[in-house]
């Protein structure tokens, strides 16, 4: 059975998120892009997903998204800016986070659960990635790198990484290397990015988050308990909500399937 202060959580979250919050903006000077492949299914390893995701950078920041999420911000927030609060998100997406690096900060910007527009941040340290480096070369796509190793989020990482280009950043989270990762994957296999390309002469004002909704600032750990939860009780949830009125039968059944 959920317990009430759960119910009591997504319903005033579902109240509270629903209120613009302000403009998220962020000054790129460089636009780097790698090729992501990643398994959405664990259980079904020929089910391979191929996005591109941009690295957008300045001197001291940088933002990490999918191309398509980018232009799903830019597209909701110029439909703000005219007064259209209620445009519809319609990023192709699956990966709908958003990593902001500041300082010694990593920023997490996500959906807890898609289903319900519940959005969230949460920080972590820089501190947090224990890197390994190694003396291993190779040449990749004619770039130079170096064998970097990393244990994080569970999962082993192998990263490469070129001093030729002395940006200390990566792909989403990973950071702190002294180069620019070229390629980088775990050791299943589930995640693999490699860089397509760079273009250093980007210089654009960027906004990112759904300007629609405000995002609750949670601890990674509480972050990840409400996803948990309420993947666990989305049938429960959506009755609750109404979600499921005039459903009944077998249909009932099969949706709570």
């Amino acid at each position: 059975m959920i317990k009430s202060f759960f119910f009591t959580f997504v319903l005033v979250s579902l109240t509270v998120y629903c209120a613009a919050q302000k403009q998220r903006s962020f000054a790129a000077e460089n636009q780097i892009v790698y090729k992501v492949a990643f398994k959405p299914d664990s259980t079904d390893q020929d089910n391979v997903v191929i996005e591109y995701a941009e690295l957008l950078a300045n001197d001291t920041s940088s933002i990490f998204r999918t191309i398509s999420q980018g232009k799903t911000d830019s597209a909701l927030y110029a439909q703000y800016g005219l007064g259209n609060s209620k445009g519809q998100n319609q990023s192709r997406t699956r990966m709908h986070f958003t990593i902001v690096k500041q300082k010694d900060s990593v920023y997490t910007y996500d959906t807890i659960y898609d289903s319900f527009a519940l959005y969230a941040m949460y920080g972590e340290s820089r501190n947090d990635m224990k890197w390994s480096i190694e003396k291993d070369t190779m040449n990749h796509n004619g770039i130079n790198c170096q064998k970097a190793k990393l244990v994080y989020g569970g999962r082993n990482w192998t990263a490469w990484f070129s001093i030729d280009i002395p940006f200390p950043d990566g792909p989403y989270k990973f950071t702190g290397l002294p180069g620019l990762i070229i390629y980088m994957y775990d050791s299943a296999n589930q995640w693999i990015f490699d860089l397509a390309f760079i273009n250093p002469k980007y210089d654009k004002k960027v906004f990112y988050g759904d300007v629609r909704f405000k995002y609750k600032h949670l601890s990674k750990d509480d972050f990840h308990r409400e996803r948990k939860r309420l993947k666990n009780n989305t049938f429960e949830l959506s009755s609750a909500l109404g979600l499921n009125d005039g459903v009944t039968g077998d249909t009932l059944e099969k949706l709570k399937k």
